[in-house]
């Protein structure tokens, strides 16, 4: 079991047990890596999305802002 999935229905925002746990300063909750996505190609986009949208929310402003979602069909 993933800290996020320890900790995701006992608080409201699990996000700074994990960051005091690991010492990382940004952290993805999904299944998927790199290596995982590229491994289903025909459900890359899917996928792609999900991992995306998985990051911790510091990080998840980064995709954001650099709108990297939109580039995602071209």
């Amino acid at each position: 079991m993933t800290l996020w999935e320890e900790w995701k229905k006992k608080v409201p925002d699990p996000s700074p047990i994990i960051f005091s746990e690991t010492g990382l300063h940004f952290f993805n909750y999904s299944k998927f890596d790199l290596r995982r996505l590229s491994q289903d190609h025909t459900n890359l986009r899917r996928n792609f999305n999900k991992y995306l949208g998985s990051f911790s929310s510091n990080l998840l402003e980064i995709v954001t802002n650099f709108k990297i979602g939109t580039h995602i069909d071209t």
